[in-house]
Protein backbone atom coordinates (compact mmCIF):
# COMPACT_ATOMS: atom_id res chain seq x y z
CA UNK A 1 0.00 0.00 0.00
CA UNK A 2 2.85 2.31 0.29
CA UNK A 3 3.46 2.76 -3.41
CA UNK A 4 -0.03 3.47 -4.00
CA UNK A 5 0.04 5.99 -1.38
CA UNK A 6 2.86 7.72 -3.16
CA UNK A 7 1.12 7.87 -6.69
CA UNK A 8 -2.25 8.84 -4.95
CA UNK A 9 -0.04 12.04 -3.21
CA UNK A 10 1.46 12.78 -6.67
CA UNK A 11 -1.35 12.73 -8.76
CA UNK A 12 -2.66 15.04 -6.25
CA UNK A 13 -0.26 17.37 -6.38
CA UNK A 14 -0.04 16.84 -9.76
CA UNK A 15 -3.99 17.70 -10.51
CA UNK A 16 -3.24 20.50 -7.84
CA UNK A 17 -0.35 21.88 -9.53
CA UNK A 18 -2.62 22.00 -12.88
CA UNK A 19 -5.78 23.81 -11.63
CA UNK A 20 -3.37 26.79 -10.68
CA UNK A 21 -1.82 26.87 -13.91
CA UNK A 22 -5.19 26.58 -15.23
CA UNK A 23 -6.55 29.78 -13.09
CA UNK A 24 -3.34 31.56 -13.56
CA UNK A 25 -3.87 31.27 -17.40
CA UNK A 26 -7.43 32.39 -17.29
CA UNK A 27 -6.30 35.63 -14.77
CA UNK A 28 -3.86 36.17 -17.43
CA UNK A 29 -6.07 35.82 -20.82
CA UNK A 30 -8.94 38.43 -18.70
CA UNK A 31 -6.38 40.53 -17.56
CA UNK A 32 -5.12 40.99 -21.56
CA UNK A 33 -8.52 41.07 -22.72
CA UNK A 34 -9.56 43.74 -20.70
CA UNK A 35 -6.24 45.62 -21.42
CA UNK A 36 -6.55 45.26 -25.10
CA UNK A 37 -10.72 46.47 -24.58
CA UNK A 38 -9.48 49.32 -22.42
CA UNK A 39 -6.69 50.96 -25.09
CA UNK A 40 -9.07 50.06 -27.89
CA UNK A 41 -11.48 52.36 -26.32
CA UNK A 42 -8.88 55.33 -25.58
CA UNK A 43 -7.58 55.21 -28.75
CA UNK A 44 -11.36 55.62 -30.19
CA UNK A 45 -11.97 58.38 -27.65
CA UNK A 46 -8.99 60.21 -29.04
CA UNK A 47 -9.97 59.87 -32.93
CA UNK A 48 -13.41 61.06 -32.16
CA UNK A 49 -12.03 63.76 -29.99
CA UNK A 50 -9.54 64.87 -32.54
CA UNK A 51 -10.56 65.48 -35.93
CA UNK A 52 -8.03 65.71 -38.80
CA UNK A 53 -6.14 69.26 -39.38
CA UNK A 54 -5.75 69.93 -43.08
CA UNK A 55 -4.76 73.75 -43.10
CA UNK A 56 -1.57 74.84 -42.15
CA UNK A 57 0.69 74.09 -39.49
CA UNK A 58 2.42 76.34 -37.70
CA UNK A 59 3.43 74.44 -34.43
CA UNK A 60 7.01 74.33 -32.83
CA UNK A 61 6.55 70.43 -31.90
CA UNK A 62 6.30 69.21 -35.26
CA UNK A 63 8.78 67.93 -36.72
CA UNK A 64 9.48 69.50 -40.33
CA UNK A 65 9.29 67.00 -43.16
CA UNK A 66 12.74 65.71 -45.19
CA UNK A 67 12.80 67.95 -48.16
CA UNK A 68 15.41 66.77 -50.76
CA UNK A 69 17.53 69.68 -51.74
CA UNK A 70 17.51 68.75 -55.71
CA UNK A 71 13.62 69.48 -55.17
CA UNK A 72 15.29 72.71 -53.76
CA UNK A 73 17.32 73.39 -56.52
CA UNK A 74 14.83 72.73 -58.99
CA UNK A 75 12.84 75.58 -57.97
CA UNK A 76 15.69 77.84 -59.41
CA UNK A 77 15.21 76.76 -63.07
CA UNK A 78 12.11 75.69 -63.03
CA UNK A 79 8.51 77.36 -62.59
CA UNK A 80 7.27 73.28 -61.68
CA UNK A 81 9.40 70.52 -60.18
CA UNK A 82 8.21 67.03 -60.90
CA UNK A 83 8.02 65.49 -56.70
CA UNK A 84 7.05 62.39 -54.97
CA UNK A 85 5.28 63.60 -51.43
CA UNK A 86 5.09 61.11 -48.60
CA UNK A 87 3.08 61.44 -45.98
CA UNK A 88 2.71 60.09 -42.06
CA UNK A 89 1.57 56.46 -41.91
CA UNK A 90 -0.89 55.43 -39.83
CA UNK A 91 -1.51 51.62 -41.13
CA UNK A 92 -5.34 52.54 -41.10
CA UNK A 93 -5.92 52.56 -44.80
CA UNK A 94 -9.18 55.16 -44.61
CA UNK A 95 -7.68 57.41 -42.27
CA UNK A 96 -4.42 57.33 -44.34
CA UNK A 97 -6.26 57.99 -47.65
CA UNK A 98 -8.74 61.07 -46.02
CA UNK A 99 -5.46 62.97 -44.43
CA UNK A 100 -4.28 62.30 -48.03
CA UNK A 101 -7.70 63.70 -50.24
CA UNK A 102 -7.71 66.78 -47.46
CA UNK A 103 -4.33 67.67 -48.55
CA UNK A 104 -5.20 67.35 -52.49
CA UNK A 105 -8.21 69.06 -52.04
CA UNK A 106 -6.00 72.28 -50.34
CA UNK A 107 -3.97 72.86 -52.71
CA UNK A 108 -5.18 75.11 -55.73
CA UNK A 109 -4.68 73.57 -59.83
CA UNK A 110 -1.90 76.64 -60.18
CA UNK A 111 -0.14 74.88 -57.15
CA UNK A 112 0.20 71.37 -58.15
CA UNK A 113 -1.03 69.00 -60.39
CA UNK A 114 -1.83 65.37 -59.62
CA UNK A 115 -0.22 62.51 -61.27
CA UNK A 116 -0.33 59.42 -58.91
CA UNK A 117 -1.83 58.89 -55.66
CA UNK A 118 -0.55 56.12 -53.61
CA UNK A 119 -3.54 53.17 -52.85
CA UNK A 120 -3.23 53.27 -49.12
CA UNK A 121 -3.08 57.11 -48.95
CA UNK A 122 0.47 57.17 -48.07
CA UNK A 123 2.00 59.06 -51.02
CA UNK A 124 1.17 61.07 -53.85
CA UNK A 125 3.04 62.59 -56.75
CA UNK A 126 2.79 65.21 -59.25
CA UNK A 127 3.82 68.65 -60.58
CA UNK A 128 4.40 71.39 -57.89
CA UNK A 129 4.78 74.82 -57.89
CA UNK A 130 7.02 76.90 -55.88
CA UNK A 131 3.90 78.25 -54.01
CA UNK A 132 2.10 74.82 -53.72
CA UNK A 133 5.70 73.72 -52.21
CA UNK A 134 5.24 76.78 -49.50
CA UNK A 135 2.21 74.91 -48.35
CA UNK A 136 3.07 71.58 -48.20
CA UNK A 137 6.20 72.05 -46.29
CA UNK A 138 4.58 73.38 -43.23
CA UNK A 139 1.03 71.22 -43.38
CA UNK A 140 0.52 68.30 -40.93
CA UNK A 141 1.40 64.84 -41.80
CA UNK A 142 3.80 65.69 -44.53
CA UNK A 143 6.93 63.73 -43.91
CA UNK A 144 8.82 64.12 -47.13
CA UNK A 145 9.31 65.55 -50.09
CA UNK A 146 11.35 64.05 -52.62
CA UNK A 147 12.30 64.66 -56.56
CA UNK A 148 10.44 62.42 -58.66
CA UNK A 149 13.33 60.84 -61.07
CA UNK A 150 13.83 57.41 -62.66
CA UNK A 151 15.92 55.10 -60.24
CA UNK A 152 17.97 52.44 -61.25
CA UNK A 153 19.22 49.21 -59.44
CA UNK A 154 22.63 50.12 -57.15
CA UNK A 155 21.68 53.55 -56.98
CA UNK A 156 23.19 55.06 -54.26
CA UNK A 157 21.18 58.21 -53.75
Amino acid sequence: MGIRNIVDSSLQKLLLSYSRSIKLAGLLGVSLLLFGCLNQSALESNNATSSPNYTYNNSQSRQPPYIDQVVLSAFNSSEWVQVIVNLDYTNNTTLDNERLTGILNSLQSSEFRLRFRGTRGDWFSGNLSRSGFEKLRIMPFVSDIYPNRPAYAGENN
